[in-house]
């Protein structure tokens, strides 16, 4: 069944249809990049747990390479932390509460 349609409508129509698109690609890029910020964040965290296992291991045997633990641009971990917030007491390593900068 054929029906005529004033092409004003059609036309109003495809933009509505083009609106939900975009929203429903919108939604769905909004959730990837939050999913990829949380991924992002938790890779950082071990990133630095790790140079700091091994910056406390290498203390441990009386050298460290550079003068700060470990450094990130991470907004929720330290930006750097110091050696004096490494104790190295016979085998037992003691790490002291870090600090934000």
């Amino acid at each position: 069944k054929w029906t005529y349609r004033p092409p004003l409508v059609e036309l109003e129509r495809s933009i509505v249809n083009i609106s939900t698109t975009l929203e429903i690609i919108s939604n769905a890029t909004t959730n990837a990049l939050g999913q990829i910020q949380t991924e992002t964040e938790q890779v950082s965290q071990i990133a630095v747990e790790n140079g700091l296992a091994l910056d406390g291991l290498f203390a441990a045997q009386g050298g460290v390479c550079g003068t700060n633990l470990w450094t990130t641009q991470g907004s929720t971990l330290p930006r750097s932390v110091s050696l004096s917030h490494v104790l190295v007491q016979g085998c037992k390593l003691v790490y002291l509460p870090l600090y934000r900068t």
